[in-house]
């Protein structure tokens, strides 16, 4: 139950991103916000020292100020690649190129927080943060801060 509970509530915090993407208003989440929030929970699960903390804060913020900008090209792309599909005379090979290379950007910005966060983990901590889905990928959803933008991914 423990257990359940903590995959629940470790799954609400990675998918705020998603969440405030979908509403639609152009800005993305404050990331320190977003960050302080993330790092407090993982405090919670992990038991994390001061020391712990401050690396996951300043790991997971240089990922979400890498990945600001990005998010805002990915909205673009998404448009220019809807436009595209809706008649448009660009090429629809070249706008999911430019996607797939934004969002492969935003997952390695993603994973080299993540590693460098889980490296700072003891070996219990390391396999607690296992056993909730964790240990790849990127903590900030789908696209990052803002996500995949209007109209998702096609």
């Amino acid at each position: 139950m423990k257990k359940a509970l903590l995959s629940i509530l470790l799954a609400t915090a990675f998918a705020t991103p998603a969440i405030f993407a979908q509403q639609g208003s152009g800005n993305p989440p404050d990331p320190s916000r977003f960050v302080a929030r993330r790092v407090q929970h993982l405090t919670t699960l992990l038991d994390l020292t001061p020391g712990q903390a401050q690396t996951a804060t300043n790991a997971f913020t240089t990922a979400a100020t890498a990945n600001a900008p990005l998010g805002k090209q990915l909205r673009a792309a998404h448009q220019t690649l809807e436009s595209d599909i809706q008649g448009g005379s660009g090429n629809v090979q070249t706008d999911s190129t430019t996607i797939s290379n934004l969002e492969a950007q935003v997952r390695a910005n993603d994973a080299a927080a993540e590693k460098t966060f889980f490296a700072s983990l003891t070996t219990d901590q390391q396999t607690k943060y296992k056993s909730l889905g964790h240990g790849g990928g990127g903590g900030f959803g789908r696209g990052g801060f803002g996500g995949p933008g209007p109209g998702g991914p096609h």
